[in-house]
């Protein structure tokens, strides 16, 4: 089993990201680590606009994996 480490984004110097930046910055690990990678994924120094699109990513990685594997909310 693999075990999972906190990771730390910083966003120092950073106005502005894409949906899709940060779609593919995320989707992968919350993929593979599903269960724990929420607990584990930190960001520092993210304006309003950032965390906002953080936030739409990951809900619709949630909504998404929910479907697809059965779960229900």
């Amino acid at each position: 089993m693999l075990k999972v480490q906190a990771v730390t984004f910083d966003f120092d110097g950073v106005s502005g990201v894409t949906q899709s930046f940060i779609h593919a910055l995320l989707s992968d690990p919350i993929r593979k680590f599903y269960n724990t990678v929420f607990e584990n994924l930190y960001y520092k120094n993210t304006n309003e606009d950032v965390k906002k699109i953080i936030s739409i990513v990951y809900r619709y990685m949630q909504e998404s994996l929910d479907v697809s594997n059965g779960r229900s909310r």
